[in-house]
């Protein structure tokens, strides 16, 4: 059926007419206005008669669920809260440890982390009840390819979105899941193409993987739950300029389009200070002229030192 329709109970439609919209009635509540309206036998309300109507009213409306094209329509303060994160940085900076400490939030918690790196063991040490799924390439007994990490992925993801239990998912990395997805294009086309060499994609390689990141991204970042990426950070420098920019590392324009799908982009990075040489970790949550972050909430400092999800959390969800 064509067009939007809004459910609404009433006994009027609404219908486009020379570009204006006119209500219509049934012909036997037409009213004629012509002379005086016939009163006889009406007896007027009372105020408690009114108001009572009134919440009669209101009540009827609380209990009615707009749709447009049979998707609810709801208030944007009846939408469950929850934290949708890109942590990206250098190898060391603690990407995976401030993903990790989800774990000690009773709102984050259990956490499930999705290891496609393969760099778990500070979560291991830390939080020894954690629960890890390790995805990787499956070889039979012969030591051919049975199932890729990118379709084992893809499987996770479908059970996931029939029955989650749990409150966090932790991507760990995008820079990662990347190759893991170019490999499989790659497998694909060699396997069509045997004159193919495996290691050197084509364009049409790079579009294919870049656009299955942007679904997985995407059907990942919604499910109901809370969602956590890592990735490495990338460093590039304008030739003309001199200017250095620092960006999630992924290909081409996915540095920049991947976190326009996350609600919050942290760039993490390590500091040292004082006379002791201490290492002190920093978040940086807003854009400079050299690092890419951000804050949809506007709930968090510029920057954050020692962070962990639990201050994150304490500040960003109602």
């Amino acid at each position: 059926m064509g067009g939007w329709r809004r459910t609404v109970p009433n006994q009027y439609s609404l219908q486009a007419k020379n570009r204006r919209w006119q209500i219509s009635t049934p012909e036997d509540n037409i009213v004629d206005l012509s002379g005086e309206p016939d009163t006889s036998g009406i007896e007027p309300i009372t105020d408690e008669e009114r108001i009572e109507a009134i919440k009669q009213h209101d009540k009827l409306q609380e209990g009615l669920q707009e749709f447009i094209a049979g998707i609810p329509v709801i208030g944007v303060s009846e939408k469950e809260d929850y934290v949708k994160l890109l942590i990206y940085g250098l190898p060391g900076s603690g990407k995976t440890y401030l993903a990790g400490s989800a774990l000690a939030v009773e709102r984050l918690s259990p956490v499930l982390f999705i290891d496609i790196e393969g760099g778990t063991k500070t979560i291991r040490q830390l939080y020894p009840g954690a629960r890890v799924l390790r995805d990787k390439d499956q070889y039979d007994a012969a030591g051919l390819l049975k199932k890729s990490a990118w379709v084992r992925l893809q499987e996770v993801y479908e059970e996931l979105r029939k029955e989650n239990a749990y409150k966090t998912i932790v991507i760990d990395s995008l820079t990662e899941a990347y190759k893991v997805s170019m490999y499989s294009v790659m497998s694909s086309t060699v396997k069509k193409d045997p004159e193919r060499d495996l290691d050197i994609p084509a364009q049409r390689d790079w579009g294919k993987s870049s656009e299955q990141i942007r679904r997985m991204v995407r059907a990942f970042r919604d499910l109901d739950c809370n969602v956590i990426f890592t990735a490495l950070e990338n460093q590039t420098q304008d030739q003309m300029t001199g200017k250095r920019t620092i960006t999630p590392s992924l290909p081409g324009k996915l540095q920049f389009e991947i976190p326009a799908f996350m609600d919050i982009v942290l760039y993490l990075y390590t500091k040292v200070e004082g006379d002791n040489r201490e290492v002190v970790r920093v978040v940086l949550s807003d854009n400079t002229e050299k690092q890419s972050a951000k804050d949809r909430s506007g709930r968090l400092p510029l920057t954050m030192r020692e962070p962990t999800m639990a201050k994150i959390a304490e500040l960003v969800l109602d």
